[in-house]
């Protein structure tokens, strides 16, 4: 008896709230696809660049993420058209722009070429 009035207060909810649940479901699959394009490009780079700055790339990958997922869901807007959540991205953005612009500047964004060790150098 449970299970039905559960079962028939479900169908009725998707019933109503169906185009929230379908914008839900697209925001989502957009956020599943560019997280994981982002997360295979952060792994491949892992070597090339310094720790910290491959850091700073997630900040500016994951707040432009946010920000454009944001679109497709139905949140208020709370300043200048923009949710909270759009603007905790905009400063996930810009915190990402600004470590990388510093990186540049001061030791470059490419990870150090590691010493050779010991046993490399006696195979030689």
């Amino acid at each position: 008896l449970l299970l039905a009035g559960t079962e028939r207060f479900l169908v009725e909810f998707v019933r109503r709230n169906d185009a929230v649940l379908a914008g839900l479901t697209q925001a989502q699959l957009l956020s599943l696809a560019m997280m994981a394009a982002g997360a295979v490009w952060l792994w491949r780079a892992r070597d090339l660049v310094r720790p910290a700055v491959l850091f700073a790339w997630y900040l500016l990958l994951s707040g432009t993420e946010r920000f454009l997922v944001e679109f497709i869901r139905r949140n208020e807007p709370v300043v200048a058209g923009l949710t909270e959540a759009q603007l905790a991205s905009l400063a996930m953005l810009l915190g990402g722009v600004a470590w990388l612009v510093r990186a540049a500047r001061h030791g470059g964004l490419r990870a150090k070429p590691a010493a050779p060790t010991r046993a490399a150098t006696a195979r030689a």
